[in-house]
């Protein structure tokens, strides 16, 4: 049969596919020129056409048929045709019956792709009702975050420098300013103050100390510290056994006892007045080689190997990169002599530090961040010294800076002047080395997010831009004025783009400075108090503990005064908002600045006293609980007035300034942002002003009482600076991660923001790096893994942006204007849900994972297992040369002359080794020695 002309429904198809195979078409009628109603065969006819079809069906075919025979109905035909066929000369007609057309339009119906279709549009209808978004004018949105995405690729790939460069040549060019110190003593480590004895005796000896708190200061709890207390600090000991004593005499006690137990241990200690003569400032330093083997082999420290030994010693050709850092190995008196041999000594196999602060100029294998830490484990282990400080019985401790490395770190990183280097690279080794792991993570992800916003700098830009033109236009048909949606998708992007390639970041500095293995800040708090115990690990020594029950409480009750402070800062903020009945000029906006600024110092105070009361022991928990405090507090005090305007001011009776909830917070953004960086700059420049006026102000009361002009060393000078401490830098994480929550949450309605963000991190930045390098003292070193809690509050800000952002959307999006509230809140449902599968996709193509930190571990690995094997040998062969073979080893010289024939069998090796044995049986006994003749026989 020839093919058929396809005119109508499924039955052609069938009519055909039959036909062709050759298959005889029963029951067919031939045409008359009327058309009649089907008879039964011609049914039976088509349900077995329907039949054979379903095993071949195919939907093309369903939607093609289909459309030819509503065509052909529509020019008039009345009946379904089936075909025709030119073999006999004749038309069929087979009109069908409605039950048979029904069986086909089930069978399209039960095909999976109707069915999906069916019920996508039966949700459609249900969750989508009445007016529903057009998303016509998208396009141009879709087509700049394209662009936008492509941008931060070529920016990743070729403009990001990331601080992994440990060489500091970058900076060679910057002329050091060497800090001017006539004065010739030890550089100091660490640095006690001690109020000067001789200076205004009668107002002090009228003051008293009882002996609980001289025996809060000599942490005097345990056995063994208290016998060591008897012999090292013997007279403020002996003052433990009055009820009250002299505080003058406390403060003497004190000192002597301090320089005694520091000379004792080893440390260089020296002791000068203070030019006003009120003080007396005791340098420490750990400087002695004995010392220091003492203190690593006590605390079992980790030091770095010299690259030299790696590939001349040891004989491993490495490539020369960053990645062949070598290994840090723990440390062993006998490593060097062991691998390098006879003469060499410690300071051939691992770095050396600071010899410029030490006496003999050959430096020390410690860097200066664990010089501070070994004196003062040594310290803290002794002495609670912040408690001797509140006290009056210490007037100040602090670590102290070195010369010779701050002059470093001003050229290289501490500079006003560095504010227009866009690159934002850091020193990031030498901060790492010189104050601690803790210091250095905080100001790398400082300068990785002054990095990460640079890149978004351009696309905001862009952005604003065309949402301006688009507002001076109009209504157009390329672009909705106001739409938050494409700025919102690249902000998804961004964040999750900037935390997994930070993750990535500090997995490699963790890897490169062997924090992998080191354990969280688990040191014990010297104010911690508690009952004597015997210790869960040892029971023949004692430990601090303190009832779960009542540490529960002291927490309950700190975190309700936290959550009221919380409140009471809402309210005052939204009483604010509403006495200006929703009209935020800029005056009312910068008001508003200094209210939340005003907030901020109030509670960082207040924070403090609450953490301390709730009587940590440990520093990690105490800094995670210091943390939550002020995040929660601070989120609430520069969040929550912007939440108000968006979610409750447009349902109030005064509504927002001209129906324009976004427009307020476009507006009031930009002016809250500038006024807390001028602030920022402010506090830094104060800090910066305040040493130089504190010592004006002494220089003035020494000549106004006949004095001479004071002549300051750099330790003394040192007294006068501020603190970076946890609270500080607590304070200073607080506010760059609030920042970024700025561009996260209320980014894609005011994109203009991020440069303002830009400018806190850069300021943040480089004004943290002049503080530290010019006002602020060392603080002291803390071991950390990374930035911590921190990681979490940034993801926590991200998932915040991700449902602002879909509610900014749906809620005052031109795209959702007049349509239902279920409309709403199922389109910000799903637009949720795109947006977290988005960061899913964001985190297949940059992985938090670091392939070179793997890099590092692998050649580290190898370095150490070859190292330990030029150790076992040199050790082996050391013990080989004493040993005797014939004693330890039978028959050895048989063996190597091959006298084969000498060596016994079994029964007759035990003959010889009793015959051997039997030689004991020579050594006369007492009696028999004393006869000459016995002893012949």
């Amino acid at each position: 049969m020839e093919p058929c002309r396809l005119v109508g429904p499924l039955a052609c198809a069938v009519w055909l596919q039959l036909g062709a195979t050759g298959t005889p078409l029963k029951h067919s009628v031939p045409h008359t020129g009327t058309v009649g109603k089907p008879t039964g065969d011609v049914e039976i006819c088509a349900l077995s056409l329907v039949s054979h079809y379903r095993e071949t069906f195919d939907l093309k075919e369903v939607i093609a048929a289909e459309a030819a025979e509503e065509h052909l109905l529509n020019k008039g035909h009345g009946h379904r045709v089936i075909g025709t066929s030119s073999t006999h000369g004749n038309t069929f007609v087979n009109p069908l019956s409605e039950p048979v057309w029904e069986v086909f339009r089930r069978m399209k119906e039960t095909h999976p792709f109707m069915v999906l279709k069916k019920d996508l549009n039966m949700m459609k209808e249900t969750l989508l009702p009445g007016i529903q978004p057009h998303l016509g004018k998208k396009q141009l949105e879709i087509l700049v975050v394209a662009a936008s995405l492509l941008w931060f690729i070529f920016y990743n790939l070729k403009l990001y420098e990331p601080d992994r460069d440990e060489n500091m040549d970058r900076w060679k060019h910057v002329e050091k300013q060497v800090i001017d110190d006539d004065f010739h003593m030890i550089q100091p480590d660490l640095v006690l103050v001690f109020h000067h004895p001789g200076h205004e005796p009668v107002a002090q000896t009228e003051q008293v100390v009882s002996k609980e708190t001289l025996s809060r200061v000599l942490v005097n709890w345990r056995k063994e510290e208290q016998v060591h207390h008897q012999k090292s600090f013997a007279r403020t000991h002996s003052m433990c056994e009055q009820d009250f004593s002299n505080l003058a005499e406390a403060q003497i006690a004190l000192l002597q006892d301090v320089y005694r137990a520091l000379a004792s241990m080893g440390f260089d200690t020296n002791v000068f007045t203070s030019v006003d003569d009120d003080e007396l400032i005791v340098c420490i330093a750990l400087h002695d080689e004995e010392t220091i083997k003492h203190q690593l082999q006590l605390n079992r420290t980790r030091l770095q190997l010299q690259h030299w030994v790696v590939r001349e010693q040891l004989g491993i050709d490495q490539p020369d990169d960053a990645q062949s850092s070598p290994p840090y190995v723990e440390y062993s008196s006998q490593l060097a002599r062991n691998v390098l041999g006879d003469g060499k000594t410690d300071f051939d196999l691992f770095n050396v530090f600071g010899k410029s602060v030490t006496k003999t100029g050959k430096g020390t294998i410690l860097a200066g961040q664990q010089r501070v830490r070994h004196v003062y484990r040594y310290l803290n282990s002794h002495l609670n010294l912040d408690f001797a400080v509140s006290q009056g019985l210490l007037a100040q401790w602090f670590p102290a800076h070195s010369k010779v490395r701050i002059s470093e770190l001003k050229a290289s990183w501490g500079r006003w002047a560095l504010l227009s280097d866009i690159s934002f690279v850091q020193p990031m080794t030498l901060l790492n080395n010189y104050f601690s792991p803790r210091v250095a993570f905080i100001f790398a992800w400082n300068g990785h997010y002054c990095k990460l916003l640079l890149a978004l700098v351009p696309i905001a830009l862009l952005f604003q831009s065309i949402d301006v033109v688009a507002g001076w236009v109009g209504r157009n048909p390329f672009w909705n004025h106001g739409s938050v949606m494409g700025f919102s998708m690249i902000l998804t992007v961004w964040g999750r783009w900037a935390q997994n390639s930070w993750a990535r970041e500090q997995h490699y500095f963790a890897t490169l400075w062997d924090l992998n293995a080191a354990q969280q800040d688990r040191s014990q708090r010297a104010d911690f108090s508690g009952v004597v115990r015997p210790s869960h690990v040892d029971r023949n020594t004692d430990e601090l503990v303190y009832s779960s029950t009542k540490k529960s409480l002291r927490v309950s009750v700190s975190w309700l005064v936290t959550m009221s402070f919380a409140c009471l800062n809402f309210f005052v903020i939204g009483t604010w908002l509403y006495l200006w009945e929703g009209m935020m000029t800029t005056l009312a906006m910068v008001i508003y600045a200094l209210i939340i600024f005003s907030f901020t110092q109030l509670f960082n105070w207040l924070a403090e006293q609450l953490t301390t009361a709730e009587n940590h022991k440990f520093q990690n928990d105490y800094y995670d609980s210091y943390l939550a405090k002020m995040f929660v507090v601070q989120f609430v005090n520069q969040y929550m007035g912007f939440f108000y305007i968006t979610v409750k001011q447009q349902y109030t009776k005064v509504g927002c300034a001209n129906k324009d909830c976004i427009g307020m917070i476009r507006s009031s953004l930009p002016i809250m942002l500038v006024t807390l960086v001028l602030l920022q700059i402010a506090v830094v420049v104060f800090a910066t002003l305040q040493v130089e006026l504190r010592l004006w102000r002494e220089r003035r009361r020494l000549l106004a009482s006949g004095g001479e002009v004071p002549n300051y060393c750099y330790c003394e000078k040192q007294t006068k600076f501020g603190i970076f401490r946890i609270r500080e830098q607590i304070e200073m994480m607080v506010g760059l991660a609030l920042t970024v929550g700025h561009v996260l949450i209320f980014g894609a309605v005011a994109p203009r923001i991020v440069p303002l963000c830009l400018m806190v991190f850069a300021v943040q930045l480089r004004g943290g790096a002049v503080l530290l390098t010019n006002a602020a003292k060392r603080p002291v070193p803390r071991l950390a893994q990374g930035i911590g809690a921190w990681q979490a509050i940034i993801n926590f800000l991200s998932n915040v942006g991700i449902w602002f952002s879909s509610y900014l959307f749906v809620q005052f999006g031109p795209v959702f204007a007049n349509t239902e509230v279920l409309t709403k809140v199922s389109s910000m449902s799903v637009y949720c849900l795109f947006l977290l599968m988005l960061r899913s996709i964001v985190d297949m193509v940059v992985p938090q994972h670091s392939k070179e930190a793997d890099t590092i571990t692998a050649r580290r690995h190898y370095v150490e297992k070859k190292l330990m094997e030029a150790s076992d040998s040199a050790t082996t062969l050391l013990v080989s040369q004493g040993r005797n073979l014939e004693a330890t080893a039978p028959y050895s010289s048989e063996i190597a002359d091959r006298h084969w024939s000498r060596i016994p069998k079994a029964c007759q090796a035990n003959s010889a080794v009793r015959r051997q044995t039997d030689v004991w049986s020579r050594v006369p006994k007492a009696c028999h020695a004393n006869n000459p003749m016995r002893r012949q026989t």
